[in-house]
């Protein structure tokens, strides 16, 4: 198992400072001038299209078109 982690940044839209969250609320909190970004829920899936089979030869490859795969980011608190 590797241990690299990726770090993300959130800048402030009002004066670029790391927007940070707390556990528990809906939105970001700048640390510099307190200005606030709601969390935007995830857009409901269609259910028709949220599971589908995969080709596996082509995941192998690498070879999957865009809306085939998802990006996946975490946070440690």
């Amino acid at each position: 198992m590797s241990d690299v982690t990726e770090a993300y940044r959130w800048p402030c839209a009002a004066c670029g400072s790391d927007l940070r969250y707390a556990p528990g609320t809906t939105e970001l909190v700048c640390d510099h001038c307190a200005a606030t970004q709601a969390i935007l829920a995830p857009a409901p899936r269609d259910r028709a299209t949220a599971l589908q089979e995969i080709d596996l030869g082509l995941g192998l490859a690498d070879d999957l078109p865009a809306s085939a795969t998802e990006d996946v980011r975490s946070t440690t608190c």
